[in-house]
């Protein structure tokens, strides 16, 4: 979104400062935003709800809050720990995404946001040229945050498409790629992809297997043995559970009509 919008046709409305209630604090709203929003967290934690959606808001993190399309859009938030923060209230003349969306920007930001908060702190409601460059370069930490999460995702597919047919992929170690912790990691991936890590590797493992027995030039343990498996017996049970038939009933039923 950030990376590829003509960025000088925004406006700048407001910029809030905000220290947040105590820890343990709930509070319960409805959506009445009528601008766009995007809020950097300083230091503190805040979980929240937002339309049915779940998002962790922490130290180092944007988030970009919509401007709302109807007024009854639930919006709960728990206080983990008190933590300070500044909203940035904008506006586009074009619609831009009606999805929320958390930036985990690290601690490799953490001086830059020092500053724009230093900038943004002094902010009275006037359009100056200042605050309008601080707003943009806040823009282009999140552009250089989503190309560095786009290449490191590459890396993982690349990674993944290389190693698939091994007997085991770590997925920490896939989270290490890209720079992010196991839970974060999975819980990405699944929204990109619309699997888990694990199963999206099974596919790969179960596509390439039905080309291989096919292709009807190995045994189903030389099949078993290329995609990973040492166990012949388990992996006709695994490709059984994925496909509904064992790999022997699939070669009956689709070698004959396999295009090679």
């Amino acid at each position: 979104m950030f990376h590829t919008y003509n960025w000088s046709s925004l406006t700048l409305r407001n910029v809030i400062p905000v220290h947040s209630a105590e820890s343990g604090t709930i509070i319960d709203t409805f959506g009445s935003q009528k601008y766009y929003q995007l809020a950097i967290k300083f230091n503190g934690k805040t979980f929240f709800q937002y339309n049915g959606q779940e998002y962790m808001f922490a130290s180092n993190d944007v988030v970009y809050i919509p401007k709302e399309s109807r007024p009854d859009i639930p919006y709960r938030r728990k206080i983990i720990e008190q933590g300070d923060g500044v909203c940035i209230f904008f506006d586009s003349p074009t619609p831009l995404s009606d999805r929320m969306c958390v930036f985990h920007c690290g601690d490799a930001v953490k001086h830059k946001f020092a500053l724009l908060n230093q900038l943004f702190s002094k902010f009275v409601g006037a359009n100056g040229i200042d605050h309008m460059q601080a707003f943009y370069d806040l823009l282009g930490l999140l552009r250089d945050e989503l190309d560095q999460k786009c290449d490191r995702m590459n890396e993982v597919e690349r990674y993944i498409q290389d190693h698939f047919c091994d007997a085991y992929i770590d997925i920490g170690k896939l989270a290490k790629i890209e720079g992010v912790s196991d839970g974060y990691f999975r819980q990405k991936f699944k929204k990109q992809y619309s699997v888990s890590p694990l199963k999206y590797i099974n596919n790969l493992k179960i596509e390439y297997a039905k080309t291989l027995i096919c292709q009807n030039r190995l045994s189903i343990a030389e099949v078993s043995s290329a995609v990973g498996f040492a166990d012949a017996n388990y992996f006709s049970r695994f490709f059984k559970k994925y496909t509904g038939l064992s790999p022997t009933e699939y070669e009956k039923k689709y070698a004959e009509n396999f295009l090679f």
